[in-house]
């Protein structure tokens, strides 16, 4: 084969910059306290209580739970009063991000109607869910609804358009205490709620009938809705004493996830076969899963010899599991083969904690001191930290390791809002309370980080965690709050470049990555989240089977797959780019190869948001060798038409919004990247684009990028190139990228001969370097 080509060197104007680099401090992970933004009271002294919220997009609050008597349930001047029907009703409150009122609606009978959570759907609507009694009207505009409860307590889900106007209201249940706990939503509008019924109760809330039978005292049932309330199915599961569940979420997969409590021996899998589990003590927790058809997937307990009890759950991106709850005494919170034991400072104390998506351990902690303390809610922000909220009596240490940050309560119960980064280590804790009893049900973070609660609180209570004092004022009794805190930062850092390029024609040695923002660098590299400990980056080649077999950091290297060790790595905190050195100088010899930028064990910010709010980022390249490479043939013969086979995906082209001019032979072409494969580059489909060599360096970048296009094409017509041997010393070429012009000028041409001279062709140049081959 005859190969000739040319090259090109970019007319260059060199200007001499002076970088002056000033020290910058080493970061400190430490984030501030949130601060008051304001708290907004609703109640009338009787036994109001707010138990779930969630929030829009807009930052607009959501919340429910119930009232007795006549409320106000505009917390400004203005009035909106609501007045039960009964001893207590259901009540649906609307205030905006500014904690102005919106809208609040009431709904329930004469007997007890009580909410327990609130959800929305992807275009605004609010389901609420909740147990009534009696004949309740569920309609809460001037129309009526009335479902009747078949015994003592039955369940209800309803449905209000984003105004607060009905759309539907369905109930589910038998004769015995049938409640309703948790709810929530999947992305095309399937309802997913848990709670525990006893006897016999029907879950289809249509024409048909499903009945569930508790086997013993109260069991535990997990039911699928359609948007319009209509049943999918429902799963029962439970032992001879009282089981609950308390929390319940759905994932992108449709995977079910409960957690809550049992006691004695329960059969987890609502289907025809048998999975066991046998509490050690009085309640102990559980968090089951199920598939998107209700089937069993796995299921795990947390063991005490005391009360064990899971009262709420979230997962991340990953799959990965987060619940908190209380627990008495010494429990095992490993619900694997190994042991994993917290134990209570004095009577209850919250547990938080990661299961991976199979239920196996991650991390768990424990906060609280000698009194009674809870936690009912969590929630995850964009950063990946977590955030419960609950209640503590007396003096609590909130640092769930070896540190002490303690808190004291006012009176007998103070609220607590807790944040932890991904992996469980204390970001901060604050308390909001009276000398009485305030008690926290429901957190949410929005997007820029504001943190809203709501729950109960009786007589006076200060809001501002911070040192001012902002008090509310309650009506006697128990009243509603909903507060709204503010941080200085959720946004998780990113990895925003890389230098990694693929195919290398040599081994490299380093790498560089670049954040977008400042992360954590304290002395030394030995700091699990510091950007400069090795064990923040993995770097693996993909073994004997072809495959990655190792998945992220936090999962650690499987087999199959060979480690290449991470040798240091420096960072630059004037422009967040850290360098990796790896495998001892050596380049790297062909293979495939995966780096991990670690954001599951984890590289973080300085206000501990993990990167990538805790996922990993990866880039694979691969090395070989252009000595095995030959070059491509840039032309079909002459004098016939020539059939192409379709292009196969292995083979596609990169498209890219370059193009090359010739402007003395009239050409311009897009240009496209070859890939280069075991054999070398297939340019068979180039037609009337150039192809950029991948090997060579990317156009317009330091180095030696080669081009090629077609000189004779497959219809038996002249190509691009046919005439590029007319091209003479000065003659100008252009390559025009991202609005810019990159003007090279000819200044050698050379024959070669044989398809074997890829060392010739790509040899390595410093400054930019065009060569064009046909």
């Amino acid at each position: 084969m005859k190969s000739r080509w040319l090259s090109a060197i970019k007319t260059v104007l060199v200007l001499v910059l002076i970088l002056l680099l000033l020290p910058v401090p080493r970061s400190t992970a430490a984030p501030a306290d949130p601060t008051y933004v304001w708290a907004k009271r609703m109640g009338a002294g009787s036994w109001d209580h707010a138990r779930g919220a969630t929030l829009d997009g807009a930052g607009n609050v959501y919340t429910t739970g119930y009232f007795g008597g006549m409320v106000d349930f505009d917390p400004g001047a203005g009035t909106y009063n609501l007045s039960s029907a009964g001893g207590a009703d259901v009540f649906v409150s609307k205030l905006d991000t500014d904690g102005n009122f919106v809208w609040a609606r009431a709904m329930g009978g004469t007997g007890t109607d009580l909410g327990y959570d609130v959800v929305l759907d992807g275009v605004g609507n609010v389901y609420i869910i909740g147990t009534f009694s009696g004949t309740a009207d569920f309609n809460p505009g001037t129309g009526s609804y009335n479902l009747t409860s078949a015994g003592s307590d039955d369940i209800f889900i309803c449905k209000l358009t984003s105004s607060g106007n009905l759309v539907w209201a369905i109930r589910m249940g038998g004769t015995g205490q049938d409640y309703g706990v948790s709810l929530r939503v999947d992305d095309v509008g399937n309802l997913y709620a848990t709670g525990f019924f006893n006897g016999t109760a029907d879950f289809d809330p249509g024409a048909g009938t499903l009945n569930l039978i508790s086997q013993g005292g109260r069991d535990v049932f997990v039911v699928k809705l359609d948007n319009n309330g209509s049943l999918i199915w429902a799963k029962s599961f439970g032992g001879t004493a009282d089981d609950q569940g308390m929390g319940v979420v759905v994932d992108g997969n449709g995977n079910v996830y409960s957690v809550g409590g049992f006691h004695n021996t329960v059969d987890f899998d609502p289907g025809a076969g048998i999975f066991n589990l046998t509490s050690a003590g009085d309640y102990d927790a559980f968090i089951s899963k199920l598939d998107s058809g209700g089937n069993f997937v796995w299921a795990k307990a947390l063991s005490g010899t005391d009360q064990l009890l899971a009262k709420a759950i979230i997962l991340d991106t990953s799959g990965n599991v987060y619940t908190t709850g209380h627990f008495y005494g010494t429990a095992d919170f490993d619900p694997g083969t190994g042991t994993y034991n917290l134990t209570s400072a004095g009577g209850s104390d919250i547990f938080v904690g990661e299961l991976d998506s199979n239920g196996n351990l991650v991390w768990m902690g424990a906060m609280g001191g000698t009194g009674q303390d809870t936690s009912s809610a969590i929630t995850m922000d964009g950063g990946g930290n977590i955030y419960t909220t609950g209640d503590f009596s007396s003096t609590a240490d909130f640092d769930p390791g070896t540190s002490t940050y303690n808190l004291t309560s006012a009176g007998n119960y103070d609220i607590f809002i807790s944040r932890l980064n991904g992996d469980g280590r204390f970001a901060w804790a604050v308390a909001m309370g009276g000398t009485a009893n305030d008690i926290g049900f429901s957190v949410d973070v929005d997007n820029a980080g504001n943190i809203y609660t709501s729950g109960y609180f009786i007589g006076v209570a200060d809001f501002d965690p911070g040192t001012g004092t902002q008090n509310l004022n309650g009506a006697g009794g128990f009243d509603i709050f909903v507060s709204k805190l503010a941080q200085s930062d959720v946004t998780p850092p990113i990895v925003v470049a890389t230098n990694i390029t693929s195919p290398y024609t040599t081994g490299p040695t380093s790498f560089t990555v670049t954040y977008s923002e400042d992360v954590y660098d304290p002395a030394g590299n030995t700091d699990p989240d510091d950007v400069t400990n090795p064990a923040n980056y993995l770097l693996v080649e993909a073994g004997p089977n072809g495959d990655f077999d190792t998945l992220s950091c936090g999962s650690g290297v499987q087999p199959d797959d060979v480690q290449i060790p991470i040798d240091t790595i420096t960072y630059n905190n004037a422009i967040f780019t850290a360098t990796i050195n790896f495998n001892g100088g050596v380049p790297l010899p062909d293979g495939t190869y995966r780096l991990f930028v670690c954001g599951t064990t984890s590289i973080m910010d300085p206000e501990t948001n993990l990167l990538n709010g805790g996922a990993d980022s990866l880039y694979n390249f691969t090395v070989q060798a252009l000595a095995a490479a030959a070059l491509p043939a840039t032309g079909f013969p002459q004098g016939r038409v020539t059939a192409l086979p379709p292009q196969p995906e292995s083979k596609a082209y990169t498209t890219t919004d370059l193009s090359l001019e010739i402007p003395k032979l009239g050409l311009s072409l897009p240009i496209v990247g070859v890939p280069l494969s075991n054999n070398g580059w297939d340019v068979s489909w180039l037609g009337n684009s150039a192809g950029w060599l991948q090997g060579s360096a990317f156009p317009t970048w330091p180095g030696n990028t080669v081009l090629t296009a077609h000189v004779w094409d497959a219809f038996n017509n002249p190509g691009p190139f046919v005439d590029l041997k007319t091209l003479r010393y000065g003659d100008r070429v252009e390559i025009h990228a991202w609005g810019q012009v990159y003007v090279y000028e000819v200044r050698q041409s050379f024959l070669l001969w044989g398809a074997k001279n890829t060392d010739r062709i790509f040899q390595h140049e410093e400054y930019d370097v065009l060569t064009l081959l046909t």
